[in-house]
């Protein structure tokens, strides 16, 4: 059995090749530096050196689940998100580079949002869930769908007037993820499981709400490559048509933001026009913007 670098990196690649990975020779790569412990340098530079048994072990294991098509970011634990790293798992969608878009255009438009915003809860008892603030000057989150917090840190992290963050998401397990990616990256938020509006309360309000939900349409899942399948159906899936999400959304949302507040929605490239129907029809001004792509990614919704 191999053990230097050389012949372990040649075998890995030639094993996901075979298994139709894009890439193939560099997720080798990348695996292989992460069975060592160094970064993706180390094994170019170091190519002869011979690995212990451990370091070996560690690397076939992970090429194994690559190899049956398991995502990258699950085998590793983790995924870079707007410079942050974000530990994921089979629980929570593997953070895009595409949802970033999201989190931009909150930050490219944050100055529109006023000061001296109140969020105000009813009947809460428990101080894990318990969300009355007099927030002064401060700016309030709701950012539904969270999964593992990627938007909601993220724009806590860059936006120091953001005072209240709240994350809600039909997964327990995903908020669990959620609470320990805010714990390492030193963010305070509440975390509320419930499906969309469940998880929020009669009455809370707040300056701007977020989300990525499910919008892959029934026929565009079901022609989904595998490291698709590996992520929570109930993250991706939106309905035979895509748009199931937006309008359980669009129904409710007035009802929790402020007059003049903000929505910010995720959509698929083709969805922008569709989706912008969906806000106006629930009273708001909508409005597309793209990614770096030249794709549509965000509606914003404004309350009128």
């Amino acid at each position: 059995m191999t053990t230097d670098i050389v012949c372990l990196l040649n075998e890995g690649s030639e094993l996901l090749a075979r298994r139709g990975v894009e890439a193939a020779r560099t997720e080798a790569v990348l695996l292989l530096a992460f069975a060592l412990g160094k970064p993706k340098e180390y094994v170019f530079l170091e190519s002869q050196r011979s690995v212990t048994p451990e370091q070996e072990r560690i690397y076939r294991e992970a090429l194994a689940r690559r190899a049956r098509r398991v995502p990258y970011a699950y085998i590793v634990g983790s995924r870079e998100f707007m410079g942050l790293d974000f530990c994921v798992n089979e629980a929570v969608l593997i953070p895009r580079p595409e949802t970033e878009t999201l989190v931009e255009t909150v930050l490219a438009q944050k100055q529109l949002f006023g000061q001296g915003a109140r969020l105000t809860a009813q009947g809460e008892t428990d101080a894990e869930h318990s969300i009355t603030h007099a927030l002064g000057d401060g700016v309030s989150l709701l950012d539904l769908c969270t999964g593992s917090g990627a938007v909601a840190i993220a724009l806590a992290v860059n936006w120091r007037e953001l005072t209240c963050v709240v994350g809600t998401d039909v997964s327990q397990e995903a908020l669990e993820v959620a609470r320990g990616n805010a714990r390492r990256l030193g963010v305070s938020a509440l975390w509320r499981q419930g499906d969309l509006w469940e998880a929020v309360g009669e009455g809370e309000v707040f300056d701007c709400i977020t989300a990525n939900p499910p919008y892959i349409s029934d026929g565009d899942y079901r022609m989904c490559g595998p490291e698709v399948h590996c992520e929570p159906r109930a993250a991706l899936w939106g309905g035979m048509d895509g748009l199931e999400f937006y309008r359980r959304i669009a129904a409710e949302a007035a009802d929790h933001l402020k007059t003049g507040g903000r929505m910010y929605l995720e959509i698929g490239w083709q969805q922008g026009r569709s989706v912008c129907k969906v806000l106006e029809h629930a009273g708001f001004r909508a409005e597309v913007f793209r990614d770096l792509g030249d794709r549509d990614r965000v509606v914003v919704g404004r309350k009128v």
